[in-house]
């Protein structure tokens, strides 16, 4: 029968009948009960068969009751599983036919239950303890830091920047004047500056470039003024040693200032972008694409995630995270 369980059955013959039905029911769990009627035939030797019954079982029943504690047979079977317990780690189940009885000293050590309780006895041999499976533990998500930039409209056509980290200051509010020739919305720098890009050649390319790096400076001097540009740098360059990326996000109530070209930025100091470098290389690529091909328009869709944010103050703060790329198609 394989690698099914064998459970042998101690009883004295006046608990017959309670002992054959617990039998049934082991067999219906898939347990094979050693129970005498069944393993022992007319002209077996009885001692010697019982004796193999308690040697190939993998645990044992000791059915509890006066008339059990009285039979010399019972007793004897009792010591025996005790002994195959004690030297090879045998289990031993007690099980109360009458719920006043004590259990002999020999038993006291092992698990016992009520017979009016047998399904705990095959779920205790089955190994089924109730207890729950504990799932696979939750990984802790790693947070990712936070660097906040927030630019507030000042008098006099300036604007007011300030720069955070995990909400905290890293410098004091800088003022910062935009100026005339200053393009506030990524759309009107396409539309002003692409046709550039009719032109073929390096010398497209290199114009192209050069009023990149224009657009990014202009934004650097107005989005890291100051002691800004010094911490912000700082913050990147200590964060991204232990972290991947950095959450950048641009903070501002004025809806004008979010439609700004945040991502050609450029770090005072720096020569390329802060962020999405090739979401902007996608756009203009996509657009000479559709020109050189000569199917007409391609539409730009710019997306970001623009959502309120409460201060302690009650007010409404607008944020802008550069987390959702430019997305770009051709329409023929």
């Amino acid at each position: 029968m394989g690698d099914v369980l064998k459970v042998f059955c101690s009883y004295t013959t006046s608990d017959r009948e309670r002992v054959v039905e617990a039998g049934h029911r082991l067999a219906a769990a898939g347990i094979e009960p050693l129970v005498d009627i069944w393993e022992i035939r007319f002209g077996d030797p009885i001692v010697q068969r019982v004796d193999e019954m308690i040697r190939r079982c993998d645990a044992g029943l000791i059915f509890v009751s006066k008339e059990a504690l009285a039979s010399n047979w019972v007793c004897g079977e009792m010591e025996a599983l005790v002994k195959q317990s004690i030297e090879r780690g045998k289990r031993v189940f007690a099980v109360r036919l009458e719920s006043d009885i004590d259990l002999p000293p020999l038993l006291d050590r092992y698990k016992a239950a009520d017979y009016s309780d047998f399904k705990t006895v095959i779920d205790n041999l089955l190994g089924h303890t109730g207890k729950p499976q504990v799932a696979e533990a939750r990984k802790t998500p790693r947070i990712c830091p936070k660097l906040a930039v927030r630019i507030r409209p000042l008098e006099g056509g300036k604007v007011g920047v300030q720069a955070f980290f995990q909400d905290e200051p890293v410098a004091e509010e800088h003022s910062a004047e935009p100026g005339v020739g200053f393009h506030f919305s990524y759309a009107d720098f396409l539309a002003d500056r692409f046709p550039l890009s009719r032109e073929t050649g390096a010398e497209s390319q290199s114009a192209r470039q050069a009023v990149l790096v224009k657009l990014g400076d202009n934004l650097g001097r107005i989005l890291f003024p100051g002691e800004i540009g010094k911490a912000v740098s700082e913050v990147i360059e200590r964060e991204l040693k232990s972290h991947s990326k950095i959450l950048l996000e641009w903070q501002s109530e004025d809806h004008s200032i979010l439609s700004w070209p945040f991502e050609a930025a450029i770090l005072p100091g720096q020569t390329r972008p802060l962020a999405l470098e090739r979401e902007l290389q996608t756009v203009l690529d996509a657009l000479e694409e559709a020109q050189e091909g000569k199917q007409g328009l391609a539409e730009i869709l710019f997306t970001c995630c623009i959502s309120p944010v409460t201060d302690c103050r009650g007010g409404s703060r607008w944020r802008m995270r550069m987390a959702v790329p430019s997305r770009c198609r051709r329409r023929t």
